[in-house]
């Protein structure tokens, strides 16, 4: 299945909308996206432990967008941007859903899905040991981590990371990355 953004951007939007995302993925884009969430977060949900992991969460996501989202001049004739980034965060009953989506390198698919799948393979205290050696190690790549983003996630949601990669019309070279974390109370 070919990929359609706005397909994709209609699927995630269900449940009570807080903010929905999409362009040139930048320090602005960032700055945009936090201080409106924040308020967002306090505004639909009364328990303050699930809007300080939801907005965790939603700080890792951003930088995941801003660190590994490709470029393609491509992308600007389809997309208007070469370098697009999609957060779409939605309260469900009382769970708090985010959805990601950027473009990759189709050779970089596998790695992630790989390690996505290790992540959601682990317990909660096997996560737990995975981060300390991770952070002790210092095994940081060229973009700045060590994987500790996704592992992250995967702690302080308590459920598993749902990734999905669509081929792109035109361009076999790029896969669109779609995460899904789901917070639940």
């Amino acid at each position: 299945m070919l990929f359609d953004l706005n397909k994709w951007m209609t699927e995630k939007c269900n449940g009570d909308v807080l903010i929905e995302r999409v362009g040139t993925v930048s320090e602005s884009y960032i700055d945009d996206i936090l201080p409106a969430m924040e308020q967002r977060l306090q505004d639909k949900f009364d328990k303050g432990s699930i809007r300080k992991r939801a907005f965790h969460i939603i700080v890792e996501c951003v930088q995941n967008l801003y660190h590994h989202a490709d470029t393609d001049s491509r992308m600007t004739a389809q997309y208007g941007a070469d370098r697009l980034g999609c957060i779409i965060i939605t309260k469900v009953g009382d769970d708090c859903h985010i959805s990601t989506g950027n473009f990759v390198k189709s050779d970089k698919t596998m790695g992630i899905k790989k390690q996505i799948d290790y992540i959601n393979s682990l317990s909660q205290e096997q996560l737990r040991n995975l981060y300390r050696n991770a952070v002790g190690l210092n095994d940081f790549s060229e973009k700045g981590g060590a994987g500790l983003g996704m592992i992250d996630m995967a702690r302080k949601s308590g459920n598993e990371l749902v990734c999905q990669f669509y081929p792109v019309k035109d361009m076999p070279n790029l896969n669109f990355f779609s995460l899904d974390v789901v917070i639940s109370q």
